[in-house]
């Protein structure tokens, strides 16, 4: 009798335990709009089938082809583009985390194959976009304002998306002005939230390491949580589904790519997404970059309209413009390419080296070219959520380091750069944690080989041969690159970023070999490290000594300036003579 009713009871809970969990899993999922996309276990299972994919499509392929064999190179470059088609594909149904850690991986085109830089860089500019009503929604809920008492006009599709939010074109009401209206994806927050809690847990330590043994005694999916009940000692664990997502493109890598560690990557988006999330953020950036650059009278950076800026939505003046490697624009309204690059130079010399205050994304879509009709060319600064603060992050004397480095670099007397380079490589690498890599990381500064590092950069040109020598060799030494990569501090890694980036855009236009590339560097350098000293000294005679060495030194860059100003003047009357 007792066993009937014991029988009857559980058959009873369990019908109760599913009819609840049936329902929650409606709720759940109605609470998401019906979007499925949204529900952790499915963005999982999503990229969980990517990864196997991948998985067994090189596994074949390095099954079918001997790696001596003609045919191996080319069935692997043809694997590569497979697998980062497929996660092309990954990062656009998911979205947010993964579509900003496919950009980073897009960056890395020192690093990945071709295959997967081309490729995934195509996330910079055609990113998944929301609706208008999932814009709506976040304006309105943020605000607690309806769109139509704002703008008298709202451009149904955006003008632009991006791996956070999109950009839409407005009017407002009240002024007949033209603005930007920037709306984060809606679940963009959420997921990311999880995502965060989710990586603490799995780089706790010793918990990835201590052979769990899980008893899956009960599961609740709520907005993709699961809670597991861990035996052995270690108590129960929320496990966020979701916090795999961002780890699951690094595990993809590090599975194709075992000696690429990939852990700063997951470290640097920890930290830098909530920064980049938080739209009031950005605000503050662009109003600080503003007012701090406005004697670059060619700069431009949007105003913000504060009244209708939440941490999910910015406003801002709409700027016009073509994104700066778009060498037809550049063509058509007849734009000096030297010129704008010389400038672009400029305003990011003075980031680095003077106001440590670095603009940290600077792709295409966030650098645009505009000519007015006065016929003035500007530069439009966009996206200012991740900033990289010098004086804040590394004691001030980082900047030290890096300009006297570029110094070095740019010492005008070949002997002398091969006799002091050496040592300060040394010197700086061993501060930085490099070590013996110094010469590796010089070339990773520079983006160029060791032979025109110790030629000097600013003498040797970088031409096609040279990229193809640099990637055929980074291919041979991405252990060591990764290690670099890993001991440098932090904020270094930003500023390769930055640095690959403008590099890009010069290639793109052909500005690399210009004479002039150095010249801003060069003077904003010996700025930096000649306040450096002044800021040391209290002594009126040392003072007045590096204040003559400072003017001397800006004397002799100028004179070298207007020389090759000179130069290229008298060799383009040649030409057309």
């Amino acid at each position: 009798m007792l066993r009937h009713v014991s029988w009857r009871v559980v058959q009873g809970l369990s019908l109760g335990v599913t009819a609840t969990a049936a329902g929650l899993s409606f709720y759940f999922i109605r609470q998401n709009s019906y979007d499925l996309s949204s529900i952790g276990a499915v963005r999982f299972a999503r990229a969980g089938i990517a990864v196997a994919k991948i998985v067994v499509d090189y596994k074949l392929t390095m099954w079918r082809f001997s790696e001596n064999s003609n045919d191996y190179s080319v069935a692997m470059r043809g694997a590569h583009k497979r697998s980062a088609e497929k996660l092309l594909a990954l990062a656009c149904a998911n979205g947010g985390v993964f579509i900003k850690v496919g950009q980073h991986l897009a960056a890395l085109g020192y690093l990945l194959p071709d295959e997967y830089v081309k490729t995934l860089s195509v996330l910079h500019s055609r990113a998944p976009e929301s609706s208008l009503d999932d814009a709506r929604k976040v304006f309105e809920e943020d605000l607690n304002i309806k769109l139509e008492d704002v703008f008298s006009n709202f451009e149904t599709r955006p003008q632009g998306a991006a791996s956070l939010a999109q950009v839409y074109k407005a009017t407002l009401r009240a002024t007949g002005e033209m603005v930007a209206v920037k709306v984060q994806h809606p679940r963009v927050k959420p997921h990311s939230l999880v995502d965060m809690a989710s990586m603490e847990l799995l780089l706790a330590g010793d918990a990835a390491q201590a052979g769990w043994k899980v008893s899956l005694a009960l599961t609740v999916l709520t907005h993709g949580t699961v809670v597991l009940f861990c035996v052995g000692g270690i108590g129960p664990h929320v496990l966020c589904l979701p916090g795999f997502e961002q780890r699951i493109l690094v595990k993809i890598v590090a599975m194709l790519f075992p000696d690429f560690h990939l852990l700063w990557l997951v470290d640097e988006m920890k930290k830098n997404l909530p920064l980049e999330l938080d739209f009031t953020n950005e605000a503050a950036n662009a109003e600080r970059v503003r007012t701090m650059y406005a004697h670059l009278d060619y700069l431009k950076v949007p105003k913000i309209y504060y009244e209708y800026t939440t941490d999910r939505v910015l406003t801002m003046e709409f700027c016009n413009g073509a994104q700066i490697n778009d060498v037809d624009y550049f063509i058509r309204h007849n734009i000096d390419r030297y010129d704008v690059c010389r400038k672009l130079g400029l305003l990011f010399s003075e980031m680095i080296f003077v106001n440590g205050l670095v603009h940290c994304d600077p792709h295409p879509g966030n650098v645009l070219i505009n000519k007015g009709k006065d016929g003035a060319v500007s530069i439009v600064l966009l996206d200012h959520g991740l900033y990289l603060v010098l004086y804040l992050t590394l004691r001030d004397d980082f900047r030290l380091k890096y300009a006297q480095l570029w110094l070095a670099l740019l010492k005008p007397d070949q002997n002398e750069i091969k006799a002091t380079n050496e040592a300060i490589f040394k010197r700086i690498a061993d501060e930085m944690g490099v070590g013996e890599l110094y010469g590796l990381f010089a070339c990773m500064v520079t983006n160029r080989s060791w032979k025109a590092v110790t030629g000097g950069v600013n003498k040797v040109l970088a031409g096609v041969e040279e990229r193809d020598e640099i990637k055929a060799y980074a291919a041979t030494l991405i252990p060591q690159i990764s290690q670099v990569l890993e001991s440098v501090p932090r904020p270094m890694i930003l500023i390769l970023k930055t640095n690959d980036l403008l590099r890009s855009i010069e290639y793109r236009l052909g500005t690399q070999n210009r004479t002039d590339a150095f010249i801003q560097m060069s003077r904003c350098c010996v700025r930096a490290v000649h306040e450096h000293a002044l800021q040391r000294t209290h002594c009126l005679l040392s003072r007045f000594y590096l204040y003559v060495c400072l003017y001397w030194s800006l004397l002799k860059i100028f004179i070298y300036e207007r020389y090759l100003t000179l130069a290229h003047m008298s060799y383009a009357n040649s030409v057309t003579m």
